[in-house]
């Protein structure tokens, strides 16, 4: 905010892959907490970040982008 000013979009873009050897049957209770934790919580911290300037502001753009391979 210092540098800029204003906070006018924020992409939300980021995932890891949900494959583990041996596929989805191999998968732990801590693969899918890894997985939510980096997929959708590293998005929600974020935009709870950003939010309250583009608020203030009266203006922004949230923009959540979801990859998975």
């Amino acid at each position: 905010m210092a540098t800029f000013g204003t906070i006018d979009v924020l992409a939300n873009n980021m995932a890891i892959a949900p494959y583990r050897e041996g596929g989805f049957l191999q998968m732990k209770d801590q693969d899918w907490e890894e997985i939510f934790q980096v997929n959708l919580m590293s998005m929600v911290r974020a935009s709870r970040a950003a939010l309250p300037h583009m608020v203030k502001q009266k203006g922004g753009f949230l923009n959540p982008v979801l990859n998975y391979p």
